[in-house]
This record gives C-alpha cells, sequence and structure tokens, in this order.
C-alpha cells in the first residue's frame, strides 16, 4: 500500500496518530503517531520562534504593494490596454483568475493570455510590481530584523539537527 500512493487505516494511525475520517485528530498541531515522534526528536532543544512570521511579512508586503498608487496606476493602465483589445479586466489577477470551459486553452482563452502578455509588456506592469513589492519587502525585513534573525537561528538549528540524527543512523 505504501507505494501505491494510499495508505491503510493502519498505516496512517503509525503515522498521523489517527486515522482521518474515521477518528478525531490530536489537537497536538504537529499530530501523532511517527511523524510526531519525528517532529518532537528533529526539534529538541530548537529555539523558539515565531513559526508565521515570514508568511505574515510575505502577506503584508504584498498587500501594502497591492494598494501602492504606483501598482494601481500601472494596474488601469493594463486594463485601459486590454480594453483596446476587446477584453474588460481590472487586473492582471482578474484575468488570471477567470474561468473558462473545458480542460484545453480555447480561442477565447488564447486571445485573452496572448492581449494580456502584450499589455504587461506594453506598461511594464511585471516591473513595476516587483519594484514596489520589493520596497515593501525591504522596509518589513530592516523592521523585523531581531524576529527574522531569531527565525534563521531556529532554522540552521533544525538543518544541523537533522544532519546529526542522520549521521547517527549511519553510524
Amino acid at each position: 500500500a505504501a507505494n501505491s500512493g494510499t495508505n491503510s487505516p493502519a498505516e496512517l494511525q503509525a503515522l498521523l496518530g489517527f486515522v482521518p475520517g474515521k477518528q478525531t485528530p490530536p489537537t497536538n498541531p504537529q499530530g501523532g503517531g511517527c511523524s510526531k515522534t519525528a517532529f518532537d526528536t528533529l526539534n529538541q532543544g530548537r529555539p523558539g520562534f515565531d513559526e508565521q512570521l515570514v508568511g505574515k511579512l510575505q502577506d503584508s508586503a504584498s498587500a501594502q504593494a497591492g494598494a501602492d498608487s504606483r501598482v494601481q496606476a500601472v494596474y488601469r493602465a493594463w486594463s485601459s490596454c486590454m480594453k483596446q483589445n476587446g477584453f474588460d479586466y481590472a487586473n492582471p489577477q482578474a484575468a488570471a483568475n477567470a474561468s473558462w470551459p473545458g480542460k484545453a486553452a480555447g480561442p477565447q482563452e488564447k486571445a485573452t493570455a496572448a492581449a494580456d502578455l502584450s499589455c504587461r509588456k506594453q506598461t511594464n506592469v511585471v516591473g513595476v510590481w516587483v519594484a514596489v513589492l520589493s520596497g515593501y519587502e525591504r522596509e518589513l525585513i530592516n523592521s523585523n530584523a531581531t524576529k527574522l534573525a531569531g527565525v534563521k537561528t531556529a532554522i540552521t538549528y533544525e538543518l544541523q539537527h537533522a544532519a546529526a540524527i542522520v549521521s547517527q543512523s549511519r553510524a
């Protein structure tokens, strides 16, 4: 069963400490079973850190960039370009998230994609987005340097501890 991509209930019980759909998961965020044992072993002695910090900072930088007047201006220019090509989207994300019928791209989807690419090039959407996002990311990195150093320390510890565990198991 392990090679088929599906696990038997006994394997799931051993791995997770419960069988999804048949038992209530443990309240511990690391679960149970051997996965919890492995997590506990790997992280034994690891310095604590905010495990959500990097994701929070990424989300914050992205939200700030999306609301930035420079990005809004380039989105308006992109949207205007798309309208000149017969498509009505407020921004590139709206075009990317549009639903299309069927599994294969049809003529309308291909035409939209071609116009999107052309308008992105004409308006430099990607260049503006990356420049603005990078600026917000730098600000957040600088203002959270101490916390990020703690994340780096904890991850370095995990990697070194994992290497030690692997080398011990080979001995």
